[in-house]
């Protein structure tokens, strides 16, 4: 009984001492792992920006279809709040997604891009042979490489489609799916830093997916764009997206040869080059030279010296929520940029998670404040809603709370906009109206009974 005794004090003392290191390892309380009610919206456009219609939107359970905007919106939903994930699908599109770092009461305008199923170029499946692509990624295929459906050899022409992505502007940034995360083979969650993705498919000609025999590789060589290309490493993580998993998976490594980085892959899919880091996260106030807080606007989080790790969209109280690497210097670099003015913020090394209060970005005088009120047919506020802006070439879309819109847009040189609002509840619209453009802008009221 004495010795039952002593082995139940000593299993309950390491039960203790197991309990007290898990308290120390406990999240950062400013970063709950929790649930957050959130609104998550947004618009899905094609590679001429244009709106994609009816494209399936899932978050969580939820769905929605598009409506004739390539608009969707998911109003006050229980969301993750340390990564929350949205999935786009299409036909004749690769699916797409968003990872998505919500807080509490947070409105979130998403913009994402889908990358079409075009074919780049052919070969032939029993010979194989060495394909330059357009954007001057070059794949180079052994003999018989290639299985159909049914797992058999495939001899026939083989259909390659693909889409190299340089991250270093807005457009590619649309393009990628869900964020930087990954997991590398130690199981470990990482923050990526891309120096660029790749992606291809192979299929065959009535549009059936193929797939590489397994044991066999195909090498790609990716060209690294100039003006990252000094401070590119000379080895680097290789790592494919897991798209059941909407995560990133490390794969083995590339090597930087001629300006390019090459690699052996054994299966067609998303392909990211990327240094991978510790992080913490990070929540601010991005606001202009007015001390006004921002909304909407997109942004990237590059590393000093270095790729990018990071792509989202202010909400539309100001606010970011991001990751950036652990101990490394970060810029938070606003998207809508005009005439080359730098709207970007540093954000110093930090060991740890941080409230890092305002950043400030950009010249205030290039932003003008959008606001107005949607009323219905009897003039009561519109619910459920939103308002679609044209500036030149640029399309905004603000949704609406109790009947109300506001928020930023980056009117560069342009005096003047178009202006159109929808009701998702009645389906009406307004009629098309101009607006001249001011630092602050009131569109009034407006009636959504057309």
């Amino acid at each position: 009984m004495k010795r039952l005794f002593h082995i139940t004090l000593l299993m309950s003392c390491l039960l203790a001492a197991c309990n007290q290191d898990k308290d120390v390892f406990t999240p950062d309380p400013l970063f709950p792992d929790s649930l957050v009610t959130s609104d998550i919206s947004g618009q899905i456009i094609n590679a001429s920006n244009e709106p994609v219609v009816g494209a399936i939107v899932s978050l969580d359970l939820s769905t929605q279809s598009t409506d004739e905007n390539g608009y969707f919106r998911f109003k006050n939903v229980e969301v993750k709040a340390r990564r929350t994930l949205l999935q786009v699908t299409k036909d004749g599109y690769f699916k797409s997604g968003r990872a998505v770092i919500p807080h509490q009461a947070s409105e979130t305008q998403l913009e994402i891009q889908l990358l079409e199923k075009n074919i780049q170029a052919v070969f032939d499946g029993e010979m194989g042979g060495t394909v330059t692509l357009p954007n001057g990624t070059v794949l180079e295929i052994p003999d018989n490489t290639v299985l159909d459906q049914n797992g058999v050899g495939y001899a026939n022409q083989v259909d390659i489609l693909a889409h190299a992505l340089t991250l270093q502007e807005k457009e590619s940034l649309q393009k990628m799916p869900s964020d930087f995360k990954g997991i590398n083979t130690d199981g470990k969650l990482q923050l990526l830093e891309s120096y660029g993705m790749f992606l291809f498919d192979w299929s065959d000609a009535n549009q059936q997916k193929l797939s590489i025999v397994p044991g066999k590789k195909v090498t790609i060589s990716f060209p690294i764009v100039n003006n990252i290309l000094a401070q590119a490493p000379a080895m680097i993580g290789l790592w494919y997206f897991d798209s059941a998993e909407q995560i990133w998976k490390e794969e083995g490594n590339a090597i930087l040869q001629d300006g390019k980085y090459v690699a052996e892959v054994g299966k067609t899919g998303f392909w990211n080059f990327s240094l991978s880091h510790d992080f913490v996260s990070v929540k601010g106030v991005l606001k202009n030279e007015n001390n006004q807080a921002l909304s909407n606007m997109p942004f990237l989080v590059e590393i000093e010296n270095g790729g990018v790790a990071g792509f989202g969209h202010v909400d539309k109280a100001g606010v970011i929520v991001i990751n950036i690497p652990k101990n490394t210097t970060s810029k938070i670099v606003v998207l809508e940029e005009c005439n080359d003015v730098d709207y970007s913020t540093t954000i110093g090394a930090l060991s740890q998670d941080a409230l890092v209060g305002n950043l400030q970005v950009g010249n205030s005088s290039d932003y003008s404040f959008l606001t107005g009120k949607l009323l219905d047919c009897d003039e009561n506020k519109v619910q459920n809603g939103y308002v679609f802006f044209n500036v030149n070439t640029k399309t905004y879309i603000f949704p609406i709370s109790d009947g109300v819109f506001k928020g930023h847009i980056n009117a560069c040189d342009f005096t003047s906009a178009t202006l159109i609002a929808h009701d998702l509840d009645t389906q009406k619209s307004s009629d098309l109206i101009d607006l001249e453009i001011f630092e602050l802008t009131e569109a009034g009221d407006i009636s959504v009974c057309l």
